[in-house]
């Protein structure tokens, strides 16, 4: 499963869902977090996770297989 910028993934075994909106160093990518609860006001809900911790959406909440 080849990770691109903007593909929308799940982050393995948590609530996190987001879409790619950079390569990060090495196999690492940053993430555009659906839910902002978390972050200041006027802050990007960006997060960084390694490939091997996400898995690619087709469509929205749907997983996919390959």
């Amino acid at each position: 499963m080849r990770i691109s910028i903007g593909d929308r993934v799940k982050v393995i075994d948590q609530q996190i869902t987001g879409t790619v909106i950079e390569h990060d160093v090495w196999n690492k990518f940053v993430i555009l977090d659906d839910d902002d609860s978390w972050c200041e006001e006027n802050e990007e809900a960006r997060l960084v996770f390694r490939s091997s911790e996400l898995i690619k959406l087709r469509r929205e909440n749907e997983l996919q297989n390959n």
